[in-house]
């Protein structure tokens, strides 16, 4: 409770000072509904324009920036996607083909669509605005993400295209499904995004039709396999991180074990995902977690002691012998077990968990991720290839070279380097839009630095053409 007399009092003029008058909207209307006490403070209103105004507008900004380098608009493109993107009327262009991401976020957004309406429907709109920043975090971390190498690649093709019309089907959406709770923000977006290109359009966001979801492009199956892989994803970097392996080093395979085997198709269809993920050269399946997992059970001597007695002795002679694997389960679903004519808790025992040789592993809720942690000399080349292509990026930043900017990259220094750019030399062109690699001394004129890579030297320069 504020309070004058307590000094407490958050003057609201200079949250909006700072922070805008949206963003202060956007966390009362999302931190909680208007019946439940919430904190306040200006530090809260920013941390709420951090998490999903923020990450909407870099959004925004990526999207704008590569269709101004490639020319893009909506009255250009090539195709359509089944989407309204030139305003409140179809756009007339011929189908072209989206890609199973393409697919994937048109069903979350038609998904979140259909929520909002629900919940704003029922009068909740703290609940439609958590749907619509859910929404946003995907598109941010997870399809832009995933999809950046379609923006940056110097073709147009009708990848590429599918990629910009997707992406700006989905902001454009997104303006309008926030233009009630963040009205300066939506319109910003509606402006760029429809008015300045479709001058049929409605002249503001404010005077458009509220979205309608479109249920033939909501894909509940490859929304159901997208978030297995999420899951599979999140297991696997924590065994990655586990093992203390760089996430630029591509490690030989990842091994599944999923808590539905019926899942398994669902995770084949999107395995590429996985590779891509986890930057490993192989996806298996385990049928069950013993084969990625051995369990033994240790029983809780503070708890089994005292109610035992001179029966724990019993007790710890059979526990080697019992299913490991069982125990768990039964500890999962909060039910007894019963050994050597003892009943024990699920807090009576303790079920300890060994990875399988060579293999970094994790679980959670039946779900086990393991990596295979053998690095070959292969691999380990291709990781070098990995940094380096990140060393190159960060010079290109130092340089202050534009994005668009294609450069000539002289580089020299230790032979396991300098054999691994000769070898992933067109991927590393290709990644650091390099138009050639030159091996030997930099010109003068060129942005140079000595770096040290694995611990070997490495001189790399960077010149704009």
């Amino acid at each position: 409770k504020m309070s004058k007399s307590k000094g407490n009092v958050v003057d609201p003029w200079s949250v909006m000072d700072v922070h805008g008058a949206d963003a202060l909207r956007w966390y009362l209307i999302t931190a909680a509904p208007p019946y439940i006490p919430r904190r306040f403070s200006a530090e809260l209103v920013g941390e709420a324009l951090r998490k999903f105004m923020l990450t909407l507008w870099n959004t925004y900004s990526f999207f704008v920036i590569y269709a101004n380098l490639d020319g893009w608009t909506p009255a250009t493109a090539t195709g359509r996607t089944h989407t309204r993107v030139s305003g409140d009327g179809a756009t007339g262009r011929d189908e072209i083909e989206l890609s199973l991401l393409d697919r994937w976020i048109l069903s979350e957004l038609h998904r979140t669509v259909r929520e909002v309406r629900r919940l704003l429907d029922d009068y909740d709109p703290t609940g439609a605005g958590r749907a619509v920043e859910s929404f946003v975090d995907d598109l941010s971390n997870w399809y832009v993400r995933r999809g950046r190498r379609r923006f940056w690649k110097s073709e147009s093709d009708a990848d590429k295209a599918a990629a910009y019309a997707t992406l700006h089907e989905c902001l454009v959406t997104v303006a309008k499904l926030i233009a009630p709770m963040t009205p300066f923000l939506a319109e910003e977006l509606y402006q760029n995004l429809v008015s300045s290109h479709d001058k049929s359009a409605p002249d503001s966001v404010h005077l458009c039709d509220f979205p309608e979801p479109d249920e033939s492009l909501i894909d509940e199956e490859l929304s159901r396999g997208t978030r297995l892989v999420m899951r599979v994803v999140s297991l696997g970097r924590a065994a990655r991180s586990k093992a203390a392996v760089k996430v630029r080093q591509p490690l030989g395979e990842v091994v599944v074990c999923l808590a539905d085997s019926g899942d398994r198709g669902l995770v084949e269809r999107l395995g590429q995902q996985v590779l891509d993920e986890l930057n490993v050269e192989g996806l298996q399946f385990a049928d069950q977690a013993a084969d990625l997992l051995s369990y033994s059970v240790r029983p809780n001597l503070k708890v089994l002691g005292p109610r035992l007695g001179k029966q724990l002795n019993d007790l710890r002679q059979a526990l080697p012998a019992v299913d490991g694997a069982a125990f768990l389960r039964a500890q999962r679903t909060n039910t007894p077990v019963e050994v050597a004519g003892i009943t024990l808790a699920p807090e009576e025992y303790e079920v300890l968990a060994k990875e399988r040789e060579g293999y970094s592993v994790a679980e959670e809720s039946g779900y086990v991720v393991a990596l295979k942690t053998e690095i070959t000399p292969d691999l380990l080349e291709k990781g070098l290839a990995r940094e380096i292509v990140h060393r190159i990026q960060n010079l290109r930043k130092s340089a202050s070279f534009r994005i668009e900017d294609r450069i000539v990259t002289y580089f020299d220094g230790d032979a396991d380097l300098t054999a691994a750019i000769e070898r992933f030399a067109d991927t590393i062109k290709a990644e650091t839009l390099s138009d050639a690699l030159q091996r030997g001394p930099a010109p003068d004129t060129a942005y140079s630095e000595s770096q040290k890579v694995e611990g070997k030297d490495l001189t790399l320069a960077v010149e704009r053409r």
